[in-house]
């Protein structure tokens, strides 16, 4: 979960992530998966925990908590699919 003033510099709240394709020596910039209500986080803790399902190889689907204080009960499982794009 990221959380404003982190130490990856990140300016929102929300879940970040990033890739590495040589274990863990480099990493991607961070970037925030998106709220598929279009919900603007404000606080940490209105998303996390989340999971990675690799489709083919090519996309993967993210699935984690996200907020909206217009349901009742606050809380739901979002998704974002997303596409690996590799440098030649």
């Amino acid at each position: 979960r990221n959380h404003i003033g982190n130490p990856q510099g990140l300016e929102a709240a929300g879940v970040g992530i990033s890739l590495s394709e040589d274990f863990g020596a480099t990493w991607t910039e961070h970037r925030l998966l998106e709220d598929p209500q279009g919900y603007r986080y404000q606080h940490e803790f209105e998303a996390g925990y989340p999971a990675f399902f690799d489709l083919d190889g090519h996309r993967t689907l993210v699935v984690f908590y996200s907020f909206d204080p217009a349901l009742t009960a606050k809380r739901y499982l979002a998704a974002n699919l997303l596409g690996v794009k590799r440098e030649a």
